[in-house]
């Protein structure tokens, strides 16, 4: 019979490994200005990355951004029959003012953790199956744990040991799908 993941082992141990990273990031690199730190998985497999991006590395990554986007945004300009493809074009690529993925991180997989048996279970009789409208049982279960374990980090004030951005963002991204900023830490003073 093949077992469901321990969420709460999954949790526990998502969250001493990003204090470790964050403390270990601290030691190694006391000069660098950090912007996100991020989760990152690997959906059905049980692989995850901890990952820092820099100020300096994330404006760069934004304006090459933004570049790609006004340069598509022109050719789509000169056709015809723009306006049938004016909503994707206006927000493809979505401008933002960091590395719109994990992979273009400046210190993307700086620590990785893996768990084991996770596509066994996936492709497993027992894995519960979700009806349309929900979200697949592993998904939701790695959306929950992350968004808990950030919040762990925070709350333990883990992110001080940095020299954050104005402001700072920590967030995850699964393979293959959008960036997702949970929070914004150090705003600016008005």
């Amino acid at each position: 019979m093949v077992s469901r993941p321990d969420w709460n082992d999954i949790e526990e141990t998502l969250f001493l490994r990003g204090k470790d990273a964050i403390l270990q990031f601290a030691t190694e690199h006391p000069t660098e200005v950090c912007s996100f730190f991020a989760y990152a998985w690997m959906p059905i497999e049980g692989n995850f990355s901890l990952c820092f991006d820099t100020f300096d590395h994330a404006l760069q990554m934004a304006k090459e951004n933004e570049q790609s986007a006004i340069a598509t945004r022109k050719m789509m300009f000169e056709q015809k029959q723009a306006w049938k493809y004016a909503l994707y074009y206006s927000t493809q690529p979505r401008i933002v003012d960091y590395a719109p993925g994990i992979d273009l991180f400046a210190y993307a997989s700086y620590v990785d953790v893996s768990f084991h048996g996770w596509e066994e279970f996936f492709n497993s009789a027992q894995y519960p199956k979700s009806l349309d409208h929900e979200d697949d049982y592993l998904e939701g279960n790695v959306r929950l744990v992350i968004w808990k374990v950030l919040e762990r980090l925070i709350e333990g004030d883990f992110f001080s040991h940095l020299r954050l951005s104005l402001p700072f963002r920590v967030g995850y991204q699964f393979y293959d799908q959008e960036l997702i900023v949970l929070r914004i830490l150090n705003w600016p003073q008005h």
